[in-house]
């Protein structure tokens, strides 16, 4: 039973409750050790707006995954970095998410805010990153357009 609802737990892990378990000064360094220094405050505002954004939470139908990836040797082409150390600041990070009722890969750059809240995080991104890693590396998609 116990196995259960831990694997439960694990599969049902939403961003809110990565954040929840985040602190901001961890979060704010692994942004600038892989992005840069630039809008830094924007990013503290933001994390903290979430972290304290007391709406209901609503029904996620989204799964983040994130995936690393490497320069090839000798070319512009990225490979898939199967193993590697989540503070390495040359790789390249894609940020997606999977609706649930289908088999479509979404950006979510443009996702809602208070929405993005309740995406679930694949198994998979939860067994490669760090919470501190995810959100970073969220966040930072969730801006590429803007911080509104």
């Amino acid at each position: 039973m116990i196995l259960a609802s831990f694997i439960w737990y694990i599969n049902n892990m939403t961003i809110r409750d990565l954040i929840m378990k985040t602190q901001c000064d961890t979060i704010m360094s692994m942004i600038s050790l892989h992005y840069g220094t630039e809008h830094i405050s924007k990013f503290e505002a933001l994390y903290n707006k979430l972290k304290n954004n007391a709406d209901s939470p609503c029904e996620s139908i989204m799964t983040v995954n994130i995936n690393a990836y490497r320069e090839a040797d000798n070319s512009d082409d990225m490979i898939p970095a199967e193993s590697f150390d989540e503070n390495d600041n040359s790789l390249y990070f894609d940020v997606s998410a999977l609706a649930d009722d289908d088999d479509m890969v979404y950006s979510i750059a443009v996702a809602d805010k208070s929405e993005f809240l309740d995406y679930r995080v694949s198994e998979k991104t939860l067994g490669r990153f760090s919470p501190e890693a995810i959100i970073a590396h969220c966040l930072w998609e969730i801006t590429s357009y803007s911080f509104d």
